[in-house]
């Protein structure tokens, strides 16, 4: 998984979030037809053994396999989507006493800038996927270029789960909140400690 740190670190103040859930994403990758009597069980009744032709969810190599598909997914979203390119530049604090300068709404550490300010983010665990923006319009279409090349691909999204651009997202357990102040702290916080929030 993303390390939150990681993530938090390269987000934008007053950003927008999407995420998208691939839906039956483990079971796109067929398995190999030797391997399958292994990835069954008996029917209790019957004793007729039924067998995965996908990927099973729970199968011990299955969310290192699908993570592998899911980060080659997110590499080709960034090569051929202008939106999540850009010119890699230092935004640190070290970086304020040089000629560089630091500008804390463009995120920390090494990031990616562009004519229009800051790049398209994306982070994925397994089959959710996290699209970060500094406008609603850049997220907006960078989650449209992300969707149709999903659908080229052959993998499908779940309509429910899927949260268009806004400043509070949930992803994989986190509520993701993003003041619109000036102000380089973005924070990741369990849903229980903030109940005045609602997705």
């Amino acid at each position: 998984m993303p390390r939150i740190a990681h993530v938090v670190d390269q987000m934008y103040t007053g950003g927008f979030s999407a995420v998208v859930d691939l839906s039956k994403f483990f079971y796109n990758f067929p398995t190999h037809l030797e391997d399958r009597p292994y990835l069954g069980l008996l029917h209790p009744k019957t004793e007729e053994l039924l067998t995965y032709c996908g990927l099973a969810m729970g199968a011990g190599n299955s969310p290192a396999i699908a993570c592998r598909i899911g980060l080659a997914f997110v590499r080709l979203v960034k090569q051929k989507c202008d939106v999540f390119q850009g010119e890699a530049k230092a935004n640190c604090y070290w970086t304020g006493f040089q000629n560089n300068g630091f500008d804390p709404k463009l995120g920390y550490g090494f990031i990616l800038t562009s004519a229009d300010g800051g790049a398209v983010h994306i982070w994925v665990w397994v089959d959710d996927f996290l699209i970060h923006g500094p406008s609603h319009e850049m997220t907006t279409q960078a989650l449209a270029f992300f969707l149709d090349t999903a659908v080229d691909c052959g993998f499908l999204f779940h309509p429910k789960k899927l949260v268009p651009p806004q400043q509070v997202v949930k992803y994989c357990g986190f509520l993701r909140i993003l003041e619109s102040k000036v102000c380089h702290r973005t924070r990741f916080c369990p849903k229980s400690l903030l109940p005045h929030y609602s997705i």
